[in-house]
């Protein structure tokens, strides 16, 4: 009787083992997606104190609700560049990054994110607003076709010596994206509304008409953040994840 009540124990645990591991073997091989930045001058950190950390990307992957997601980010930011540049870099700049089968945390399938933000510099330099806008939707879709989760952002004014149809470019292209961009994106984040961004005279906010301040650029991070979280759901509600029966066992291994 003893003998046959441990035959049967030992099959009982056998056959657990049996569902558990595979369960354990692909939480070990999910891949970390890439949280990817294609922009300009803004977007690498450019006058900044440390523009590596001080960047609004840097703001935004280093906010306290992303802290519990597992990603690896790339930020592609390059000085001067335009969005028809960024097309011609985009293979290597962020494609290159792309990570099929990921995941962020407990098993919740959320690839890897494209966030594209420019077109300042393609207006500056004369390019067309309808022109402009056909690049960043080819980016954006291209993206998506990739695998990509796509963000876009709106841009920003600017001053200087910039050209005078640049105001009016600038607020029908945001304008269009406000209304549209989910036709060819994932998410839009309309960081050109943000209060403190709309004077580029003001020195809290703008080392020179154009480029932003850590200040400003802790503000866009936060936003994007904020939008990111929201959209997707798997922040701040991250850490309420009930563990999976694979996790608890693996967690039970591990102690």
């Amino acid at each position: 009787m003893e003998r046959d009540m441990l035959r049967r124990a030992l099959i009982a645990s056998a056959l657990e083992d049996c569902v558990r591991l595979p369960l354990l073997m692909g939480r070990q091989t999910y891949l970390t997606p890439a949280l990817v930045a294609d922009g300009d001058s803004i977007t690498r950190g450019y006058g900044l104190g440390t523009p590596t950390t001080q960047n609004w990307f840097a703001r935004m992957v280093a906010d306290a609700r992303l802290a519990a997601l597992t990603f690896t980010s790339v930020n592609s930011g390059t000085d001067s560049e335009t969005v028809a540049q960024m097309l011609a870099d985009v293979a290597t700049d962020v494609d290159a990054h792309f990570v099929a089968d990921a995941r962020f945390v407990n098993f919740t399938a959320i690839g890897s994110t494209a966030i594209l933000f420019g077109g300042t510099n393609s207006l500056y330099f004369g390019t067309a607003e309808a022109t402009l806008r056909t690049q960043q939707i080819q980016w954006c879709e291209d993206r998506q076709a990739e695998g990509f989760y796509v963000v876009y952002l709106t841009m920003l004014p600017r001053g200087g010596d910039a050209p005078g149809s640049f105001a009016a470019a600038r607020t029908a292209n945001n304008a269009y994206w406000n209304a549209s961009g989910l036709d060819h994106c994932d998410l839009v984040v309309d960081v050109g509304a943000i209060a403190e961004g709309a004077n580029v005279l003001n020195a809290t906010y703008y080392q020179d008409e154009m480029h932003t301040t850590a200040a400003l650029a802790r503000l866009i991070g936060t936003l994007v953040a904020d939008a990111f979280c929201a959209d997707l759901g798997i922040c701040a509600a991250v850490a309420a994840v009930p563990d999976t029966e694979a996790e608890r066992f693996d967690r039970a291994l591990r102690s």
